[in-house]
């Protein structure tokens, strides 16, 4: 559990030096024609499918909805980009008869591919702060950062952009608080944006 802790903060370290990265590099203008290059601002809804039942004899599967803001790092003349989301969110859990919260803020890494006219692949990892409100026997209530990795499908239509992800979600407090098991789920979602440049490129 050490070693898996160690590793989750190695990786919000990470999180860190791209945001960083991320700041200077956007000190440079864009082309902004380009479908792997645009800007975007929408909302999704996702579902964390339980990996296992709880000590409580019960399940941890929340739904969250959110907006994002989606950002590309910098020009590219090519198909590859890295962006940066912002996603605020909150999340609705359903626990012992009763509904826990949980909100947050996410900074999510987009390594983006556009593979035809009109798609992108991306691999997506991100961490944030979050509060939840459920006291659970392997995870504080209270403050905790979720950590995911997943993988996107974008599709553009005319101004407007949709999306579906899989992938998996790891929360935790790292250390600050005890107990500190963590939580992970199987996460699905849909996404809908709409794009913000002055400019499109219809290809």
């Amino acid at each position: 559990m050490r070693d898996f802790i160690h590793h989750i903060a190695n990786f919000r370290l990470w999180v860190l030096a791209l945001l960083m990265f991320f700041i200077y590099s956007n000190l440079e203008a864009q082309d902004e024609s380009k479908f792997i290059n645009q800007k975007t601002i929408g909302g999704f809804i996702s579902t964390g499918l339980p990996l296992y039942r709880l000590e409580e004899g019960t399940q941890y599967q929340p739904l969250i909805i959110g907006g994002a803001l989606h950002l590309p790092f910098y020009q590219t003349k090519g198909r590859f980009n890295i962006a940066l989301d912002l996603a605020p969110q909150i999340g609705f859990v359903p626990y012992q008869n009763g509904m826990e919260y949980e909100f947050g803020l996410n900074f999510i890494f987009s390594f983006g591919f556009q593979v035809g006219e009109n798609s992108i692949l991306s691999a997506n990892v991100g961490t944030g702060p979050h509060y939840i409100t459920a006291a659970i026997n392997r995870q504080a209530s209270g403050f905790i950062f979720s950590d995911h990795f997943n993988i996107a499908y974008k599709k553009k239509i005319n101004t407007w952009q949709l999306g579906f992800t899989a992938g998996i979600r790891h929360i935790s407090n790292a250390g600050f608080e005890e107990p500190n098991l963590g939580i992970e789920n199987i996460g699905l979602g849909v996404s809908y944006a709409k794009f913000i440049n002055k400019r499109i490129k219809h290809d």
